[in-house]
């Protein structure tokens, strides 16, 4: 044990376990999979931890992959924590010559999006990126429709019985006495307005470009990194509390059980045919009941609780973009707090 999983003799029963079962999964992988594909993050910018998950899935998989950060920002800081970094152009179809032309050159088989803004491309062309053997995270285009826009994922949610918090574009819709503004389309946590009365509801959209309403919900908010595998199966859910959540991200999130909310997020990532990781908002309040907020169809920025919670979703996505079945790993969560902070 000691000399394959790092025990001591410290190292409860349960944590020696699942070291076995990370040991047995990278031995295993490494016995079908001589070497790792090389990897191109996208819109990296200061995901630091992000872009140290992906490396830690590659070096598990195996040696030899090149890990390549890309962003339209030169000086972003990511770019000292890859093998290699692009200042690549932004993500529209008049670029997609010249970035089909990057991944070919470098040989790169794996496209790991991170920003809403650029879901809708690489989901759009993500059936010609496979054809020439660039297998891309993202989901598929009605999905990507969906989640992007908070007011027809409303909508979608709604009309299949699930909990989902009113929204509208017409304030006249919602009956509350305070109420939460916010960007329709994608992350808008910078323009976001929470716990307005009316008036000032109605004043704060007007500084917003798509502005929609929903009632304030008082209770604990929560997030859930879901996996969905490519077949459409949720192969694990990790819920987690936003302890401390600053400019819409959480700063101390904690790992807890709520089997209740798993699921409902669980059968909500596979109504919508998502693909790799996923991450719901929801509110429960003082009566239990659960509000479902959102859904990002991509990694969040405290997703890495998850990860290192048991979802290896970088792992099992670098796996089936090899071709192999990850059904048979299993999903050993654990209970954790996560703590973000700046470090040199």
């Amino acid at each position: 044990l000691q000399a394959v999983t790092g025990w001591r003799p410290q190292t409860s029963l349960e944590e020696a376990i699942r070291n076995i079962i990370t040991f047995e999964k990278h031995h295993a992988a490494q016995i079908s999979r001589e070497e790792c594909p090389n990897v191109l993050v996208t819109s990296t910018a200061k995901k630091v931890p992000l872009v140290r998950a992906v490396r830690h899935a590659m070096d598990m998989l195996g040696s030899g992959g090149l890990l390549h950060g890309g962003d339209t920002d030169p000086k972003a800081i990511s770019r000292h924590f890859v093998n290699r970094f692009w200042k690549m152009p932004k993500t529209r179809d008049e670029y997609l010559k010249d970035i089909l032309s990057y991944l070919k050159k470098e040989n790169i088989s794996v496209v790991i999006p991170t920003r809403d803004g650029e879901l809708a491309f690489w989901s759009r062309h993500r059936k010609e990126c496979e054809r020439v053997g660039i297998t891309i995270m993202v989901s598929k285009p009605s999905a990507i429709k969906t989640t992007l826009d908070k007011l027809l994922f409303y909508t979608w949610s709604h009309a299949r019985g699930f909990p989902v918090i009113k929204t509208s574009r017409r304030i006249e819709d919602i009956t509350s006495s305070r109420y939460v503004v916010k960007e329709r389309f994608g992350a808008g946590s910078l323009s976001l307005g929470l716990n307005l009365t009316r008036h000032e509801a109605i004043e704060h959209a007007r500084k917003v470009e798509h502005p929609i309403f929903q009632p304030f919900v008082s209770g604990v908010e929560y997030s859930a990194d879901v996996y969905t595998d490519k077949r459409g199966d949720v192969r694990g859910a990790i819920v987690r509390e936003r302890t401390i959540v600053v400019d819409g991200e959480s700063q101390v999130t904690t790992v807890v059980e709520n089997k209740k909310i798993a699921h409902l997020c669980s059968k909500m990532a596979e109504k919508l045919g998502l693909w790799g990781h996923s991450v719901f908002q929801v509110f429960l309040d003082a009566r239990g009941k659960v509000h479902i907020i959102e859904c990002n169809a991509r990694i969040g920025g405290a997703s890495m609780a998850g990860i290192a919670a048991g979802l290896d979703s970088y792992y099992w996505f670098l796996l089936e973009a090899s071709g192999q079945d990850i059904s048979r790993y299993q999903f050993v969560p654990r209970l954790l707090t996560m703590v973000r902070h700046k470090e040199d």
